[in-house]
């Protein structure tokens, strides 16, 4: 049990601090990433969510997620495929474990020198105020959070009120155009979320935070070297060239959507790739063909850039640049 002293600092300066939490296991270093979505994502975005906790996990970042099925599950599973410690803040006892599904997941992360955390007693039952505790315990003791698919009505998106309120940078990662409620990720990034693409970009949002982890601080300065040379030789190829790039190393999960050889795998039925290839060329143009708000459209840009499917030209104006699988009218 931890009270007074012991409790984490970040949970005794919520507006109202639980009197106890109790915890199995140990309570991983910072830096603590977030990383919560539905219980029923589709095939890509559980994969995407895997991904990225398996490649912030080895960085040293520890993952945290609420223990459900879907999402968070994707979440804990790639942090210990990463073999890396990760941290479940749970709305119940580690006993009564909630869904009960998931009382081996649990078991494996405390024996893999991860945490089980809860701020609920040990007679609480699973309703309403009993999450919302959980959610908010949950982005209190979290650097960022990242939202993958996620739906309306969704828990996840009390974990996304908590984070405005608190300040705590956000993050959506992509999503895929087939899963079947994302109103609420969509809703995020209108909200003001950002799009994430790669685990340089987190490294970068965290430095200067103190951080007693020494892995982390070893591999973030790799990956901030890393980036630093990769930015260089790609404006060194800008001025050679005269014109912008149109593609880029992708660190990120949508590497994922690649095929076996060199040319990316286009999901068909895609609204913003099909509207490039029939000549919209901008955002405004975009929005008025999709009828998407302009920060979706703007995501999902920036999205096929990465994967290398849609370039810049000379001009700024918008292109495709693999047509396989493109859908058109």
């Amino acid at each position: 049990m931890l009270s007074g002293a012991s409790l984490p600092p970040e949970l005794r300066d919520l507006p109202l601090p639980p009197e106890e939490a109790y915890l199995w296991g140990r309570l991983p270093p910072g830096p603590r990433i977030g990383l919560v979505g539905t219980r029923e994502p589709s095939a890509r975005g559980f994969r995407i969510a895997f991904e990225t906790a398996r490649q912030l996990a080895a960085l040293g970042m520890t993952i945290v997620s609420g223990g459900a099925k879907g999402i968070d599950r994707a979440a804990h599973l790639g942090a210990l495929r990463a073999c890396a410690p990760t941290l479940v803040v749970a709305p119940m006892w580690l006993g009564r474990a909630y869904p009960k599904e998931h009382h081996r997941l649990f078991s494996t992360i405390v024996a893999r020198d991860g945490g089980y955390l809860t701020v609920s007693a040990s007679t609480d039952v699973p309703f309403r105020p009993t999450f919302a505790r959980r959610n908010e315990a949950l982005v209190a003791l979290c650097d960022v959070v990242l939202f993958g698919e996620m739906g309306v009505p969704s828990g996840a998106l009390m974990a996304a009120r908590f984070a405005r309120r608190s300040g705590r940078p956000r993050l959506v990662l992509p999503w895929a155009v087939d899963a079947p409620d994302t109103l609420g990720t969509q809703g995020e990034l209108e909200g003001g979320a950002q799009g994430y693409f790669r685990p340089s970009q987190l490294v970068r949002l965290l430095e200067g935070r103190p951080f007693d982890n020494p892995e982390y601080w070893q591999r973030s300065t790799e990956v901030l070297r890393e980036w630093a040379a990769a930015e260089a030789r790609r404006r060194k190829r800008r001025r050679r060239t005269g014109k912008a790039q149109g593609s880029m190393r992708f660190e990120g999960p949508v590497e994922a959507e690649r095929s076996g050889g060199n040319e990316p795998v286009i999901a068909a039925g895609d609204p913003v790739l099909a509207a490039i290839a029939n000549g919209a060329t901008t955002i405004d143009a975009l929005v008025e063909r999709t009828g998407l708000p302009a920060a979706v459209a703007q995501h999902r840009v920036l999205g096929l850039t990465l994967q290398g499917v849609v370039l810049r030209d000379g001009g700024g104006l918008l292109r495709v640049v693999a047509k396989r699988s493109v859908p058109t009218r």
